[in-house]
């Protein structure tokens, strides 16, 4: 039950972290870069989903990587005692954490 809330709670500062870096980024780029360029009017307002979707892309790959990462190791172990080697991944050493050290 630990790990769940663990998730939850990532996925849920996941979730408000990708809305803070929208709500930050969108204006930015409408009100200071765009007019620079002299792209101002409702006849470009087509870029808003395209930085969504940007925004989006890049948060679900690092966020993949962050939840991934460690799935991946779990597979390089199994992996590693299909083929009867039994020593340990050199991988792990990052992600064993000891209380107290």
């Amino acid at each position: 039950m630990k790990v769940q809330h663990r998730f939850i709670r990532y996925l849920l500062l996941g979730f408000a972290f990708w809305l803070l870096v929208l709500t930050i980024i969108i204006p930015i780029i409408m009100q200071l870069i765009l007019p620079k360029f002299g792209l101002v009017g409702e006849k470009y307002e087509w870029i808003v989903p395209i930085i969504i979707c940007i925004v989006t892309l890049l948060c679900i790959i690092l966020f993949g990587w962050y939840f991934g990462s460690p799935l991946m190791l779990v597979m390089k172990g199994i992996n590693q005692l299909a083929h009867e080697d039994f020593t340990a991944l050199q991988e792990q050493k990052k992600y064993i954490h000891v209380k107290g050290s």
